[in-house]
């Protein structure tokens, strides 16, 4: 897909970090934040509350029945070869259509376990997962290297508190208006933008709007993405999608580039 770079007046924030390939970055900023409240008024629920709101759903995914107390294997489908395949954490079923997973962790390239939350566009560590595109569901005994590897990892890492919108079975109540996303297509690519909708026609609050990586020179740019592209995707698309922290380079990057365009 071809990207239009932005005017130079208004180019966006250049990252300082080179990355290998946008399918390699996959997380988020490590953030503990704060009970908020929702554009609509709502009160915001903390990740245990969620959980327990839903502890009382028997959902079965894969032919794996999910328990909000275990931790799981989480294999995806990808056409990208570079992608990142497996994710691990707990897991919360919205509805039929979406998994959520969290704390979410993926062991990198030399075997080592990472909490989601460090990368380049600073999502926070919770993944929503489109049912369709997992591959493989396996529940981690206790015995086992990742699930020991977890438990060590949570004795000397503090895990972020995330808080959801609500505990709710409609995945689109997990959207954060006041943040911006990432959504990551079976086909390696990921846009950054306000996101409407997971399950509607329309993804993005705002089409002109939406954003994603270009290396150029052993940088990462942020530009805009065509609106003509966006037509070749939709939700059938999805492999999953995160929210941001607003304080990431990406949104930073974002917020900052707006404010100049529209003065």
């Amino acid at each position: 897909m071809k990207l239009t770079l932005h005017r130079s007046r208004r180019s966006l924030l250049k990252a300082a970090i080179i990355v290998v390939g946008i399918a390699a970055i996959a997380g988020g900023a490590a953030l503990v934040r704060a009970a908020s409240t929702t554009k609509s008024g709502q009160h915001t629920l903390s990740t245990a509350a969620a959980q327990t709101a839903s502890a009382h759903v028997a959902t079965t995914i894969k032919g794996v029945p999910i328990e909000s107390t275990s931790y799981y294997a989480v294999s995806l489908t990808s056409t990208d070869p570079s992608a990142i395949k497996q994710y691990y954490g707990k897991l919360q079923a919205i509805g039929t259509s979406y998994l959520r997973l969290t704390p979410a962790y993926y062991s990198d390239a030399s075997g080592k376990l990472v909490l989601l939350g460090s990368e380049l566009h600073a999502p926070e560590p919770v993944m929503y997962i489109h049912a369709d595109k997992v591959a493989s569901l396996a529940k981690l005994a206790p015995s086992g290297t990742q699930y020991q590897a977890i438990q060590s990892f949570q004795k000397t890492t503090p895990i972020p508190i995330v808080h959801d919108a609500t505990a709710a079975e409609t995945i689109d109540a997990y959207v954060k208006p006041a943040q911006y996303q990432a959504v990551f297509f079976d086909n390696g690519t990921v846009f950054f933008g306000a996101l409407h909708s997971a399950t509607s026609s329309q993804l993005f609050t705002n089409s002109s709007q939406v954003f994603a990586f270009q290396e150029s020179n052993h940088q990462v740019n942020l530009v805009k993405v065509p609106v003509s592209a966006l037509a070749s995707y939709n939700t059938g698309h999805i492999i999953f999608w995160e929210n941001l922290a607003n304080s990431g380079k990406v949104s930073t990057a974002i917020t900052t580039y707006l404010h100049h365009s529209s003065l």
